[in-house]
This record gives structure tokens, C-alpha cells and sequence, in this order.
């Protein structure tokens, strides 16, 4: 169940239609600190000396509605709305119950003198402004964009069937694309579908997001029909979207409809026009309606063939230093290790990688590598750090992001376990050492040199991704740098990651300074092992170089 707090000097909650899933406290200023300390669970021997009755603020400072509370224990609240400003007792109290972006307030309240300890709250929880007056409304808007979770998956390209009807050139290119070629003919005609539906959770709105590219003269259109629950036979509702409105994602349901949900819907491309057609995976995740990608406050970096990188900043407590977190391997799309980054205390970035399969590793063409090197750099920038204020992490696929990356900006620290760095290797370790046991690597090695069709022998384009690494690495500035790695000794994946980044240092004359400890076994083996050591190098370096 989700819980929502509501500060000001009125109770409308009273007057809010009781729903299953939600779950509205009162306060008034200065009542903040009191309701927190009913809320939170009692030590034993507080449980037994100290009575509801007993209280020195009158339970009716938190109103509770007449229905069932919530039988987990409190750990926070899902988002809060400022209808008059806190004190400043309050808002030290509710600190760490309330995550960023997931405060909104009366507009009037902005205008309003505060107090230092106020103005930082504001400021550090990104409280933004809602201009609704009706507190029905109010509640729907945070209750539809700031819930709690994420969702997010895809249909791939080896998913589409190609309409039999299509006499052209077909070509299934593993979970990178499917390319077509031929006459579309002169209007909108099928060109294919996706084999499974997308289930519509009750409640939620979906955003969808489709990978493409085509010649000139070819034009398509998304198609989606949604069938209620129960009606297996026929379709309820049809949506066209133009390519033009296909340049942002777009949504469908009104999450304010619960009635609705439960269903399914299928999506279909259509197309018209001569020449080729490359088709990608299609997105869908739950929407946040503006308010932010899989998590309030994440956004989206897209490259110039509409494949994405996803990030999300968290102020934390506006300290140094600002770490930065790449997430691993993952085929459900969405955001990895917040709540573990979020514990940290200080400022933090999360970068997700939802192409291909579970992952592109993080390079991409100029523009978004660019991106993202300038959403770090704002961040540190806003803060006001500088680059040896910054950690750069993560862990199997995310280890390659956060070398890439973090020794182009000459972070403070690296810190990352089962290291990959040779991406070429990986593929080429598919024939030789896993046999099938991690096949995306293969589309990694053709979506990353598609491109270049130059480089026709398999050899050669091991190399050639390998170099994409080695040449940032060795001309990065990493002198100030700490390199924190726990390597597999029998890595099936990169195996010679780790010698390969002594050997590069040496020959570069490059001196960061080097923690490493090495595990037994094959990359997917030792996982508590690495997951214990990453946080203890975590905390050692916050600790030791940060005071924190």
C-alpha cells in the first residue's frame, strides 16, 4: 500500500474516495514530527509503556480515515503535498521519509520567507509546484506520477511476424532489428506485428516506445487495439499514431479511468512508400505522465537512431561526493541498486541501458555518448564539485560504463566488480569458451560496428570493438584516479580484463592508484561476494576521503 501525506491547515482527505492501494495522512504545521514518531514502529519496551492515548499531541492532528490501515510496518511516505509551508522541525524530521521530486506544494508557498533550514529542503527534495486547488484532484495527480516502482519491457525484433502478404526483402537481425526492403505499397497497409500483447495494469498509464529507422521514401504508423478483460474475440479501442507524434513517446489510457484495466493490446506497424525499413524493439513502461521515466525525476537520452539511455539524479544531502552508478545486465528495463545508492546519504546518478536484449553496454553514437558525459558534468556542476568529487560504479555490464566513462572525466574513484573491457572479447569468448551462454554479446558486436561495413573479418571486428574501449582509456587523465576492482579469476567473459588494464597503464605511464582482489570462479559465480566487497569500497572511500 502506498501512503501520501498531506500538510496545510484543512483536511480534504476526508472527502477522497477510499481506494485499496492508497493510504492519506493529515498534518498541520508543526504536527509533522508527531505523526512520524506515531508512524514509526516502537522499540519493545516503548511499545509497552507508551500508549496511543498517551500521546501529548490529540490523534486528531493525524486524522486517519474510518478503513483498514496498512499492516506493514512504516518506511516512508509514497509523496507528500504542501498545502502550507512546514516548519522547519517538520521538514528535518520528514527528511529521509520523502524522496526527491516526490514533494509538490501551493504554488504560493515558493514566495513565502524561509528559513535556511527550509529554503534547503526545497532545494535538495526538488519540491516543484502544482497549480490544482481541489483536493480531489490534487491527489489524483500524485497518486497517478509519483507512485511507488517502475515498470518497464519490450517486445524485440525477433518477436515481429512480417506480414506473409509482403513480397520484399526480410532479414532478422538477432534482437537488434528486422530490415525490410521492397514496395509498401501507396497507403497504410500492415507490415507486421509483435507475437505477444502488453497486459494493462489497472490504474496505470503506458507509455510505448518504438526503435526505427527507413529511407526517404518509405513513411509508417503505430497501430494499437486494446481489448478489455473478458473479451478475447474483439477489440474495444483503436489508436493511430503518426510518425510525427511518434518522435516523443506516446501514451495511452487515463490512469483517472479505474474501471478500466486488466486487458491487453497488441501493437501493429504500418507502412507505405518504396525503400527499407529497420525495425527495433518496442518500448512500453509504465507512465509517469511528464513527471519522470520508470522513477519520478528520470529522464531520457536518445541517440540518433532512437535508442535510449535512461538517467536519474538524487541530490541526497547536496555533499560530495556525487556517485554515479551503471547498472548491470538486465532485461527488464528500469533503474538497478537506487535503494542502495539512495542509503549512501550523498548525491547520486543512475544510468540504465534498455537496448538490445538486456543492454548495449553503454556506447552509443556521438551524441548520445555525449549526452551523457554532459548530463554528469551539469550535475557536478550544479552541485558545485569538481571531477575529484565524483565516483564512477557498477558492476559486470555497468563496470564497462563506469571505466568508459569515469576515465574520461578523471573521477576520484572507480569502483566496480567482474570488470568487462574487452567487449570484442566477450563476442569472440562466445565461440570459444560459453557456447551460447551469453549470445547478446554477439548482437553487441554488430550493433556497435553496423556502422562501419569496412571491417568484414570476424577477427578484426573483435578488435575494432576492443579499441573502442583502450582508445578513451589511454588518453584519459586518470593519474588522481582510484581503480577499485574485484575480478572472477576464471572469468568466461573477459577473462583478461584486469591484466590488460595493468599492462595498458604500464605502457601509458599512467599511475592511479590500485585496489584489486580476485575471486574463483566464472563471471556469473561469487555474487554476494561482490556485492559485500563493492559497498565496503564504497564506504571505505566516503569514509576516507569524504569524512562521511
Amino acid at each position: 500500500m502506498e501512503r501520501y501525506l498531506l500538510v496545510g491547515e484543512t483536511d480534504w482527505t476526508r472527502q477522497l474516495p477510499i481506494l485499496p492501494d492508497a493510504y492519506w495522512y493529515f498534518a498541520r504545521p508543526g504536527e509533522v514530527a508527531a505523526l512520524l514518531k506515531r508512524l514509526l514502529p516502537k522499540k519493545p519496551r516503548a511499545a509497552r509503556v507508551v500508549s496511543a492515548q498517551g500521546l501529548t499531541v490529540p490523534p486528531r492532528t493525524w486524522h486517519l480515515k474510518k478503513r483498514p490501515a496498512p499492516k506493514e510496518s512504516f518506511r516512508g511516505f509514497t509523496a507528500a503535498y504542501f498545502a502550507s509551508l512546514p516548519t522547519a522541525v517538520d521538514l528535518v524530521a520528514l527528511f529521509k521519509y520523502v524522496d526527491a521530486y516526490k514533494v509538490v506544494c501551493l504554488p504560493e508557498l515558493l514566495n513565502q520567507p524561509m528559513d535556511e533550514q527550509q529554503t534547503e529542503y526545497f532545494r535538495l527534495k526538488l519540491v516543484r509546484p502544482l497549480a490544482l486547488t481541489n483536493g480531489e484532484a490534487i491527489a489524483t495527480w500524485l497518486q497517478t506520477r509519483l507512485f511507488d516502482g517502475q515498470v518497464g519491457t519490450k517486445h524485440d525484433p525477433a518477436s515481429f511476424e512480417v506480414n506473409p502478404h509482403f513480397q520484399g526483402m526480410v532479414e532478422y537481425n538477432g534482437f537488434l532489428a528486422v530490415n525490410l526492403e521492397g514496395d509498401f505499397g501507396p497507403s497504410f497497409q500492415p507490415i507486421g506485428t509483435y507475437k505477444w500483447g502488453a497486459y494493462i495494469d489497472p490504474g496505470k498509464s503506458l507509455q510505448l516506445w518504438p526503435e526505427f529507422t527507413h529511407s526517404a521514401g518509405v513513411e509508417i504508423r503505430l497501430v494499437v487495439y486494446e481489448a478489455f478483460a473478458g473479451n478475447p474475440y474483439s477489440f474495444d479501442r483503436r489508436l493511430v499514431f503518426s510518425e510525427q507524434e511518434l518522435q516523443n513517446e506516446v501514451v495511452i489510457m487515463d490512469p483517472s479511468d479505474r474501471s478500466f484495466g486488466g486487458g491487453v493490446m497488441n501493437m501493429v506497424i504500418e507502412a507505405k512508400g518504396q525503400g527499407w525499413l529497420s525495425i527495433g524493439s518496442l518500448h512500453y513502461r509504465w507512465s509517469r505522465l511528464g513527471a519522470g521515466k520508470f522513477l519520478a525525476g528520470g529522464q531520457r537520452l536518445v541517440g540518433q537512431d532512437r535508442r535510449e539511455l535512461n538517467v536519474y539524479f538524487n541530490p541526497g544531502d547536496g555533499k560530495p561526493p556525487l556517485n554515479v552508478y551503471f547498472s548491470g545486465y538486465r532485461t527488464a528495463e528500469g533503474f538497478e541498486a537506487f535503494y542502495m545508492m539512495r542509503s549512501l546519504k550523498a548525491p547520486f546518478i543512475l544510468v540504465a541501458d534498455p537496448r538490445l536484449e538486456g543492454g548495449g553496454f553503454y556506447l552509443g553514437d556521438e551524441k548520445l555518448e555525449q549526452q551523457l558525459i554532459g548530463f554528469i558534468q551539469g550535475h557536478l556542476q550544479n552541485l558545485g564539485f569538481d571531477r575529484h568529487q565524483l565516483i564512477c560504479s557498477g558492476m559486470s555490464m555497468g563496470s564497462f560504463g563506469a571505466f568508459y566513462y569515469g576515465s574520461q572525466l578523471g573521477c576520484h574513484s572507480i569502483i566496480v566488480t567482474k570488470p568487462i573491457l574487452n567487449l570484442g572479447r566477450v563476442a569472440a569468448n562466445e565461440q570459444q569458451l560459453r557456447f551460447g551462454g551469453f549470445a547478446t554479446s554477439l548482437d553487441i558486436l554488430n550493433y556497435h560496428l553496423s556502422k562501419d561495413q569496412q571491417i568484414k573479418e570476424p577477427a578484426e571486428q573483435v578488435r575494432a570493438l576492443n579499441r573502442r574501449f583502450w582508445k578513451r582509456f589511454t588518453q584519459a587523465d586518470i593519474d588522481a584516479t582510484k581503480l577499485m576492482l574485484a575480478y572472477m579469476q576464471d572469468d568466461d567473459y573477459d577473462r583478461t580484463a584486469y591484466p590488460d588494464l595493468l599492462k595498458a597503464l604500464g605502457q601509458t605511464n599512467k599511475h592511479p592508484y590500485i585496489i584489486s582482489r580476485g575471486l574463483p570462479g566464472h563471471h556469473n559465480d561469487g555474487a554476494a561476494e561482490t556485492v559485500t566487497w563493492f559497498k565496503q569500497q564504497y564506504r571505505t572511500v566516503l569514509r576516507q576521503d569524504f569524512n562521511r
